[in-house]
This record gives C-alpha cells, sequence and structure tokens, in this order.
C-alpha cells in the first residue's frame, strides 16, 4: 500500500474509531517502525524519541553497560564461571504460546549460550492490570516456575514482557495507552526488586487484532498498546526517579528497557520487512496466535536475541560449554482404570490424580554419547492444555520398561519424593523442571523419569510420537575439536580438516575477529564430513577466524 493510501485508510480508521470493533483484514494504520516522525492522532511514531527506530546515545550506552553485568552467577547472585543466566518471559497467555516456540527452537541452538537457562513465565488470564498487583498470584506461581527450573532469583538476569490489559479499557486513546504504560512500570519495578540482578527487560506489545470483533482485543487497540511501550521507554530516557536503571543517577528501580521485536503488523498488508498475519494465523477467537502467528513470533524473537548488539555477548556461545538437547526415546502413559493395558506409542500423554482414575507418565532419554555430568539440564515439556497443578517429576531407577508393553500393572517403581515441588502451567505452552542432581546421580547413560500430578482435572502433554517430545536440555563440557588447517594456493583456499567426533555433519563459521560479537555476524557454511574448503578466502593481508562445531545434519 503506498503512502497516501496508507494515510487516507488511516483517516478513515480514525473517524471510525470510537464505533464497535469490526472484524477486518487489514486497517491502514502505519506500524510505528514505519511511521517515523510522522503522528498517529498527533502522537509521533518510531520506536524511540524522534521517530527513531534505535535508542539515543545515551540509553544505548547504559543498555551496553547493563548487558556486560549479564554474566554467569552462582546462586547467591555472585558471579562464577560455572554459574547461570536466567532469561525471563512473563506476560499473558499470548506471551506464554509465542515464548514457547522460541524457547522450543533457541534450546536446539547449538550457537547460543549454555550457561543461558529460559523460562516461560507468562500464565494465561492474567493481564497488567493484575500482574502490577504484587499480591496478585501471579507472582507466586513465577516464583515456582524459577525454583522448579533450578535458579534461584539472583540468577534471572533477562527479561522479554509483552502485555495487556485483560479487560476491557473504558478509556479512549492516548488514556487507555497510558493507563498501560504505568502498569507496566509497576511490572517491572516489581521484576526488579524480586530479581536483583535484573538487568535487561526487552518489550513487545500485541500482534495484529484486527480479525476480532471484540471492542477489547480488536483493532486500533492493538495497535495502540504500542504507544505504551513507546512512551515507558521514553519515560526512562526522560531521566524519571521511579523508572531508574543509571546508579550513577541514584537508586536503581528497574532495569534498562528496551524494545524487543515489535510485533504488530496490519494484517495482510506486508510490513517492510515482509511480515503479515493472515486470518488462519490465530485461533479460532481471533485473539490467542494459532500455530502461524506464533512462529511468527517466535522466529521474531530468535533472530532478535541471536543479533541484537545488547545481547550478543551473552547470547554467544561460549568456550566451556555446549547445548545439547537430547528427546525421550520411550514415553507412554500409565493408566490405573484399566491396569493392564499398554498406552505408549499415542500422540499425547496424559495427567491426572484420583483414587482408581490416575494417569501418571513414564519417559526415557538415553544419555550415553553426552561428553560428561551437566552444568544444567531442564526437562522441557510440551502442554496441550492448563496443567492445573503438575506436573511434577520424579526418578525412576529402572530404565528396562519397554514403550510398547509398559502397563500400569508391571510399570517400574517410581521414587516418591519428587524432584522439585509441582506448579501450574498455562495451555500451549512449556513447563520445565530442573533435573540437574538426579541426571548427575544416574550415571548409567539412561535416564528414566515418570510425570504426576495431585490435579483432579486431565492433563495431556505432547509425546514424541505427536511431534513434540520431551527433551533434556543440558549444558555439557564442549567437545574440543582439533583443527588443521593448511593452504591451497591453486583455489585461493583455506583448507581445514579436524578429528572425527562421530557426527552427521558440522557448522564451520568465518569471521574476522575472534569475539563472540565477531562471530555473530559471521559466514556460516555447512560441511558434511570432516574437511572443508573455503575457497576464495586466501588473500594478501587478510586474516580469518574460523569456529567449527558439531551440528548434525543441516535444517
Amino acid at each position: 500500500m503506498n503512502s497516501c493510501r496508507r494515510q487516507a485508510a488511516a483517516l478513515t480508521w480514525l473517524l471510525l474509531a470510537a464505533a464497535p470493533a469490526v472484524a477486518a483484514d487489514s486497517t491502514g494504520l502505519v506500524p510505528l517502525t514505519e511511521l517515523g516522525t510522522g503522528t498517529y492522532q498527533g502522537f509521533e511514531g518510531g520506536l524511540y524519541p524522534g521517530g527513531a527506530n534505535t535508542p539515543p546515545p545515551a540509553h544505548r550506552a547504559l543498555a551496553l553497560s547493563a548487558a556486560a553485568s549479564v554474566v554467569p552467577r552462582d546462586a547467591s547472585g555472585l558471579p562464577d564461571p560455572g554459574g547461570l543466566i536466567g532469561l525471563l518471559g512473563v506476560g499473558m497467555s499470548n506471551s506464554a504460546q509465542e515464548f514457547k516456540v522460541f524457547e522450543r527452537d533457541a534450546d536446539t541452538n547449538v550457537r547460543r549460550n549454555a550457561q543461558l537457562v529460559l523460562i516461560n513465565g507468562a500464565q494465561g488470564g492474567v493481564g497488567a492490570e493484575r500482574m502490577a498487583d504484587p499480591a496478585d498470584p501471579y507472582w507466586s506461581v513465577l516464583d515456582a516456575r524459577i525454583a522448579a527450573s533450578e535458579l534461584s532469583p539472583a540468577q534471572v538476569q533477562v527479561c522479554w514482557i509483552k502485555q495487556a490489559f485483560g479487560t476491557i479499557p473504558t478509556a479512549a486513546f492516548p488514556d487507555h495507552a497510558l493507563a498501560l504504560r504505568d502498569d507496566v512500570a509497576e511490572i517491572v519495578r516489581q521484576l526488579k526488586a524480586r530479581f536483583p540482578n535484573l538487568a535487561l527487560c526487552y518489550l513487545s506489545t500485541r500482534i495484529y487484532g484486527g480479525y476480532s470483533d471484540r471492542v477489547d482485543r480488536g483493532e486500533p487497540l492493538s495497535y495502540e498498546t504500542g504507544f505504551a511501550v513507546r512512551w515507558l521507554i521514553e519515560q526512562q530516557i526522560a531521566g524519571d526517579p521511579d523508572l531508574n536503571a543509571d546508579p550513577a543517577q541514584g537508586p536503581v528501580v528497574a532495569p534498562v528497557l528496551l524494545w524487543g521485536p515489535y510485533l504488530w503488523a496490519d494484517g495482510v498488508v506486508p510490513r517492510a520487512d515482509g511480515l503479515t498475519y493472515l486470518r488462519d494465523d490465530l485461533e479460532t477467537d481471533a485473539v490467542h496466535p494459532a500455530p502461524g502467528a506464533e512462529r511468527k513470533v517466535g522466529d521474531l524473537l530468535l533472530r532478535f536475541f541471536g543479533a541484537d548488539e545488547t545481547t550478543r555477548d551473552w547470547w554467544a556461545k561460549t568456550v566451556a560449554w555446549d547445548l545439547a538437547a537430547t528427546s525421550a526415546v520411550a514415553d507412554a502413559t500409565l493408566n490405573e482404570a484399566v491396569p493392564g493395558s499398554n498406552f505408549g506409542r499415542q500422540p499425547t500423554l496424559r495427567l491426572r490424580a484420583g483414587a482408581g482414575q490416575e494417569l501418571r507418565v513414564l519417559l526415557r532419554f538415553d544419555l550415553s554419547a553426552q561428553s560428561g555430568p551437566p552444568l544444567h539440564a531442564k526437562l522441557s515439556l510440551r502442554n496441550a492444555v492448563d496443567t492445573g497443578t503438575g506436573p511434577r517429576a520424579h526418578h525412576v531407577a529402572d530404565d528396562g520398561w519397554d514403550e510398547a508393553t509398559v502397563t500400569w500393572d508391571i510399570a517400574p517403581a517410581i521414587d516418591p519424593q519428587p524432584i522439585a515441588p509441582e506448579t501450574s502451567w498455562s495451555r500451549d505452552s512449556s513447563p520445565s523442571i530442573g533435573v540437574t542432581a538426579t541426571l548427575g546421580a544416574d550415571t548409567d547413560g539412561l535416564l528414566s523419569l515418570a510425570l504426576l500430578t495431585s490435579g483432579g482435572s486431565l492433563q495431556e502433554l505432547i509425546s514424541r510420537e505427536g511431534g513434540e517430545a520431551p527433551r533434556l536440555v543440558l549444558a555439557v563440557p564442549t567437545r574440543f575439536i582439533t583443527v588443521f588447517v593448511e593452504a591451497d594456493p591453486a583455489n585461493d583456499a583455506v583448507v581445514l580438516t579436524w578429528n572425527p567426533l562421530g557426527d552427521s555433519g558440522y557448522d564451520v563459521d568465518r569471521a574476522d575477529g575472534p569475539t563472540p560479537t565477531d562471530f555473530a555476524d559471521a559466514l556460516r557454511r555447512f560441511a558434511p564430513s570432516e574437511r572443508f574448503d573455503d575457497i576464495g578466502a586466501l588473500s594478501d593481508g587478510q586474516s580469518w577466524f574460523y569456529l567449527v562445531t558439531a551440528s548434525g545434519p543441516p535444517p
């Protein structure tokens, strides 16, 4: 859509803004990232002051300083090379669904920092007005999820926030956006108070809402929430002491606030980067993201955290630890009501408490190829419905059960002591449980776990047959590759060869510097065997740095 058509459509929309929301596949509104110094109802666009999409120099410097403080820490919060970094996603149900895709993808990205632990803290039904209340149950559930993931509050250092009102705003724009700004300001203060080493918070807003005719979820409301985030960040940039993140300016009461990926696009009208939201990208309620929109947001988050200048140094892989994701090799439901029947090889795994009606789950993982004891081990699950309470994990010492034959009657004994206390998880999200000590104590190369719940409602997890297997996400000692370098002048090539590790493929990255920041922009190629010829790389005065990573087959 050209600028004249955009402006005309925007004017038409403004005249209709007071009317009830009407479902439409586009609105004519201009994404903030493209509005620039243009205005919407008299308010300037862009993500930052001046219509810019990048922070002003002083705020950028503050953010980079905060990023430098994001380092592995022990449970007390002290810097520790053998510590962890917590990255927390917080918000509402939409946030939980979108962060899930990002988390599951990031947990298989061997180029990211293995000491970075991702936790999905977003909760369905909790809008900004509830989350702004420090007494709301949201916070106790969040604390329980962090503890279940084997992190302490002092290790949480980065968060992503996507929030909106859960109730229908009664005020018109800009008042409802200002009210949301103030609630999110209270949320970031609460986060800083709970997580003293929280350095950076990245904020995003809703995706396109125009397919809904609900006044609390349609357009232009979803579009206008972008101004709430813009004005919040602008308030910190302007020096508001109630949002201060600069120790040189007084008490620090908030993390540095920055835009994460801007998520809104005008329905079927492509954004400058090509982003659109089609009707099928959302669920039937036209409010929650379906797999299409979940994938789009998850990809935006993954690209953002892998490339932004404030994330590169703590996101990139470190020398000492490799990230390894291992899917379950067997899983099955145990059904007390039919104790002689097998429920392996099903697309879902079911849990429920109740005398005579209990449902349990068995999982087995093969860890024989891992390089050593893990620094951290996270059991990552995919749930289809709200979990209510649970699941909780228990150790199973006997690994001899068979997915195709195991039943309630012949199931192996389950350790009665849970690995971590159970908590609740929103539907269509990514429950996680830390199992580091359990895995470290089980040294036979196999690990069996049982999942139980105290909740009486049916819970469903996605099985390996269902396409999103339960997995262990591990930080394991790095397997070092000895690389030999030769010159091939005939082809102006640098030839790399290395000792085999038994992997089916390798990523070879070439950069002009040795730091993680240099390699964040590296040229990557795939090598199916233990040799790579970088043809054309050999030239006078040129220095190259190479990183060879065992990666498996190409995507």
